[in-house]
């Protein structure tokens, strides 16, 4: 740790091997298996292979990932996903579901791509792993305790509300005002992509928000709408949602 180098007693010498230290905490805490293993678990899963205790910890971060071999079809649209979240939901009760395996259940609700959704099936999946991580947030939160936990921990504990059926709502007014900071935080803590259906939440919330004011608010807001819409369309202008948006704005326009 570099102690030999200097004199005990100055803070400074321990400061760079701390940062060091909670840096690599932080990167273990929040980490991903290899992108290949998880696609191989979540294409044996839609084969209707059975997966070890390894494999099911693997496929949570590849659930809502296209599967080339079975023509684009997600594990969310599977008839066995309920039982995998019955699963992991039991796993999570008993205080033995792996926080990273929650945490790539999350980063699959983040990444998730409703324009990549062949069916209904695949759509309700989604809507079912929502409801899943909203019921075991508090377990996982409790089970990390109040010590030294993962920065994404920290995140949810700010901000619930991104596991509730609104979870854009509580941004929608500041993100109006022009105030993006919060959002842009926010994906930045959570690792949420431009492709994800949460841009598009926060268009049709921003929109839902201006069109509940008055007729004179509502005129007056126009202006910072149709420039937050440019600022959303652009930034994503290279997704499948951006497209959508292009379209959106090209309506209301």
């Amino acid at each position: 740790m570099g102690l030999r180098s200097g004199e005990f007693g100055k803070p400074e010498l321990v400061q760079k091997p701390t940062r060091e230290a909670e840096r690599i905490f932080q990167g273990f805490a929040a980490a991903k298996p290899r992108a290949e293993d998880a696609y191989d678990a979540a294409r044996r899963f839609l084969r209707g292979q059975e997966l070890d205790s390894w494999q099911r910890d693997l496929v949570a971060s590849a659930i809502g990932e296209p599967i080339r071999e079975r023509d684009g079809a997600m594990v969310l649209g599977a008839r066995g996903f309920p039982a995998l979240l019955g699963l992991y939901e039991s796993e999570a009760k008993r205080g033995e579901l792996w926080r990273l395996t929650w945490h790539g259940l999350l980063y699959s609700y983040f990444n998730f791509d409703p324009n990549l959704a062949k069916d209904d099936a695949t759509r309700s999946g989604w809507e079912a792993l929502r409801a899943f991580l909203q019921r075991t947030w508090p377990l996982i939160d409790q089970q990390s305790g109040r010590q030294q936990v993962p920065d994404w921990v920290n995140v949810l504990r700010r901000e619930p509300e991104v596991l509730s059926p609104r979870p854009v709502d509580k941004y929608s007014a500041a993100y109006l005002r022009g105030e993006t900071a919060p959002t842009d935080q926010l994906a930045t803590d959570l690792g949420i992509p431009p492709s994800s259906w949460l841009w598009h939440a926060l268009v049709l919330a921003v929109v839902r928000h201006a069109t509940a004011q008055s007729d004179t608010e509502f005129r007056r807001l126009i202006p910072q709408l149709l420039k937050l819409i440019r600022t959303l369309t652009s930034q994503i202008a290279g997704t499948r949602i951006g497209a959508g948006f292009r379209l959106f704005f090209e309506a209301i326009m």
